[in-house]
């Protein structure tokens, strides 16, 4: 019973901020999804555009988050519970997971294509046995398309990180704690190296780098960020509070220009695919590490909306695409064109407020007794 006590307080951790920046991930690849029709507003386009860094953001807190987590168990304890993480994780990811994929595979033919809940002109007929074990990503790869059935187009990410829970378990768990940033390192280093085969052995035209191994240098880099914190938080802290919170801000603000104008970035440096997920995982690792140390200059409390939304932020991924689609199947149906401003703004809350109010729902009402049935908490 102590044991499990220790090992609950271990998982129970957060850290402030955490949930904002969830959400702010989660809301680049929001913006990405907004369907734009003929040319007008170029400068909301600018902004929506690269949605897929959404997602490295992403990993890249799962890197830290994960890491920290089992790092910090291995140091105090010199090991690993590899059942209570994976069951954990399951209980936190699995039954939304399950729930959405079985809607998306059982729901009507005819009222799929009617509501919008079918891609239009293509993408491939899902199989129950990928979609239901973490394989879709690799279909994706075989296809080199997207899954037909709303929301699965944007379940890959979450095949990945079930994929990346599995390897760091068995790899913080079988080796000494102290090779773990030598592993990084090695991770994050080769990842470019794997990107570069990858295009050269399947050379697919849509679907880029959807596994584990070709990320992975976005989960090592906030890895090694989450072994730090677990085990030389106060050396850390010393150090990235040392800098002026002015040059920090002007860190954040930066970022915002790299994110926002990251092609034109590209195109003038010569960068390729193949590197920018290697900037943008120290980029996004350095900017985690700003919030998360001891007595940080940057915070954003708990109780702030957007850490109340960064909490919901898996059932807002998950939900968002159902109520994109719906709402843009209504647009054409009724020959409402989102050309506009009052037409793009108004569709964007009208979906945001009902991807969040079921997202809430879904957490109060489904996640979260799951959770607490096994006294579990997040």
């Amino acid at each position: 019973m102590v044991n499990i006590t220790k090992h609950q307080y271990i998982l129970n951790q957060r850290f402030h901020s955490i949930d904002a920046l969830r959400f702010f991930a989660f809301f680049k690849v929001f913006l990405l999804h907004i369907p734009l029709q003929g040319e007008a507003m170029p400068w909301f386009k600018l902004l929506k555009r690269g949605g897929g860094i959404g997602v490295v953001f992403f990993f890249v807190l799962s890197g830290f988050l994960i890491t920290y987590i089992l790092s910090q168990e291995k140091n105090k304890f010199n090991r690993l519970d590899i059942l209570r993480f994976l069951k954990n994780r399951a209980l936190r990811i699995m039954p939304l997971f399950f729930l959405v994929v079985i809607f998306a595979l059982a729901f009507p033919e005819p009222w799929a294509s009617s509501l919008g809940f079918r891609m239009i002109g293509g993408g491939y007929e899902p199989q129950w046995w990928s979609s239901l074990t973490f394989l879709e990503n690799y279909q994706m790869i075989i296809h080199d398309n997207f899954p037909r059935n709303t929301p699965l187009v944007v379940f890959w990410s979450l095949c990945i990180e079930e994929h990346f829970y599995l390897l760091w378990c068995l790899i913080i768990a079988f080796l000494p704690l102290r090779h773990l940033p030598k592993i990084l390192l090695v991770f994050w280093f080769s990842a470019p190296i794997l990107r570069l085969l990858y295009a050269h052995y399947i050379p697919n035209s849509n679907i880029e780098d959807n596994d584990l191994f070709t990320n992975i240098d976005l989960f090592a880099a906030g890895g090694l960020l989450g072994f730090f914190v677990a085990t030389k938080h106060d050396w850390l802290s010393e150090k990235i509070n040392a800098i002026a919170v002015f040059y920090q801000y002007i860190f954040i603000v930066f970022l915002i220009v790299v994110i926002v104008f990251e092609k034109e970035i590209s195109t003038f440096l010569g960068l390729t695919h193949i590197l920018k997920l290697n900037i943008f995982s120290v980029l996004f690792t350095l900017l985690i590490a700003l919030f998360v140390v001891k007595n940080s200059h940057l915070k954003i409390s708990e109780r702030h909306i957007l850490s109340q939304l960064g909490k919901m932020s898996y059932g807002l991924y998950v939900f968002h695409l159902i109520f994109v689609h719906l709402f843009f199947q209504y647009c054409i149906n009724h020959n409402i064109v989102l050309d506009n401003p009052l037409y793009v703004f108004s569709f964007m809350l009208l979906t945001f407020v009902a991807s969040t109010t079921l997202s809430w729902l879904s957490y109060h009402y489904f996640e979260m007794p799951i959770l607490k049935l096994k006294n579990l908490k997040i």
